[in-house]
């Protein structure tokens, strides 16, 4: 470290700036990235840096100032320790994999015999080019003397990562939305694109595709069948000394192709702020927006919900 200090154990990720270690005696502890002189490793990691060139190997001890050594049996890389935003150990344990998150929020006002429940998950399992994740949005709510209402979205998504920060994949999954009259819709498709802007503050992501999707609708029998474009911009931010907290923007357009003039448009902004080790309270904003939903039903919902949750 800049003080002269060294710590012996585990690293477990480089990630926003801030490194995380494992160790014996102090446990998991996390140390900001600028504040590292020097790092060695004898594992096989993945070292990304902000122009997305992406190396692997063991990190071995240097000798020259802020500069990163990763070196395989033939190749040896010297790497501007600035430039670096992202270190992940490949590892052969499936469970060492996983990075993810849970939380849930309940809220009942007496006055209106309103009752809500949310809940929701993200996990992500990583390799050296591909990565394979699943996310979960639920949102209930009861109220005497009125229909119950559900919000619900699923999402699977496995990438290959290319260089220059591009990347492309295939992503599914199934929605449900009383509010716009969607009993269910279920989608398949495929995008491509690139992280804009990588930093251990910043990541901003730009995708477009498009995808199948089939549709039963409150009221009408049977399904429908369109496909439709895809343009996605999400922007993350992050703040990752202790306490940790994020901000992130997610937003995703769905012009129609066979329906032509059919508009969608889905999104969320998600703010988290660490209470304790790892648990954290966050506050959600989401909009869903269809110009063509179905027979009598509203075009846009929209709700703030909160939770407590995990990350891991």
């Amino acid at each position: 470290m800049d003080n002269g200090d060294r710590i012996t154990g585990e690293v477990k990720k480089l990630e926003y700036g801030l490194v995380t270690f494992k160790t014996d005696d102090a446990g998991t502890i996390s140390i900001k990235w600028d504040k590292i002189a020097s790092l060695t490793g004898k594992d096989t990691f993945e070292v990304e840096t902000e122009e997305g060139n992406v190396y692997f190997g063991s990190i071995l001890e240097s000798s020259l100032p802020d500069t990163l050594i990763v070196a395989t049996n033939l190749l040896r890389f010297e790497i501007a320790k600035a430039s670096v935003v992202s270190i992940i150990p490949i590892k052969n344990k499936f469970l060492k994999r996983l990075d993810g998150s849970v939380g849930a929020g309940f809220s009942y006002t007496k006055a209106t015999t309103l009752a809500q429940l949310n809940f929701n998950t993200a996990v992500q399992y990583r390799t050296k080019k591909l990565s394979t994740s699943f996310s979960y949005d639920g949102n209930f709510s009861t109220q005497e003397e009125e229909d119950a209402t559900r919000r619900q979205e699923f999402n699977y998504l496995f990438q290959r990562f290319l260089t220059g920060r591009w990347v492309y994949g295939i992503q599914t999954g199934f929605e449900q939305n009383s509010e716009l009259g969607l009993d269910l819709r279920i989608n398949l498709g495929v995008a491509g694109g690139r992280n804009m802007i990588q930093n251990n503050r910043n990541v901003l992501q730009a995708l477009v595709g498009f995808q199948g999707i089939s549709e039963w609708l409150s009221g009408e029998t049977g399904s429908t069948g369109d496909f439709e474009g895809i343009i996605n911009v999400n922007y993350s931010l992050f703040k990752y000394d202790s306490p940790k907290s994020s901000i992130s923007i997610i937003t995703a357009a769905f012009p129609g192709i066979t329906d032509w003039g059919r508009f969608r448009f889905n999104s969320s902004i998600k703010i988290s702020q660490e209470i304790i080790s790892d648990f954290t309270i966050g506050l959600t904003f989401y909009n869903s927006f269809d110009n063509r939903p179905a027979e009598g039903s509203e075009k846009n919902d929209w709700g703030v919900t909160t939770s407590i949750g995990y990350t891991f």
